[in-house]
């Protein structure tokens, strides 16, 4: 899935968590879901420092149903216009870590600076 985000604005991505059959969905009790954008998607980083956006989110809007909204200010989307690629991590309350959703993501330009 394809995201486009607005540079320099407070935005929120809504980001549903589903089982393996697309349809089912899993819960994000005691999950940490990691939001991750870099300009190469084949970057092996461990440690992701070379991410121009870096979210951890553990509230969650509904974790029973899997429902969490991701909310980057616009000192996190201050970034260059262009192309780049993210992915959605969900790392269980088991520890065990899933790749949920990854694509591209567009940052961009506005005429507006205020």
């Amino acid at each position: 899935m394809d995201i486009t985000l607005d540079r320099k604005a407070d935005q929120d991505i809504t980001f549903q968590y589903y089982e393996e059959d697309g349809t089912t969905k899993r819960t994000l009790a005691s999950a940490t879901v990691y939001f991750t954008v870099k300009a190469d998607p084949f970057d092996t980083d461990a440690t992701d420092t070379t991410a121009v956006i870096k979210k951890d989110t553990t509230l969650h809007t509904d974790a029973a149903t899997g429902l969490t909204t991701i909310s980057l200010t616009a000192t996190e989307t201050n970034i260059a216009p262009s192309n780049y690629f993210y992915s959605i991590r969900v790392k269980e309350a088991g520890g065990k870590i899933y790749v949920a959703q990854t694509g591209r993501l567009r940052i961009s330009a506005n005429t507006g600076n205020r």
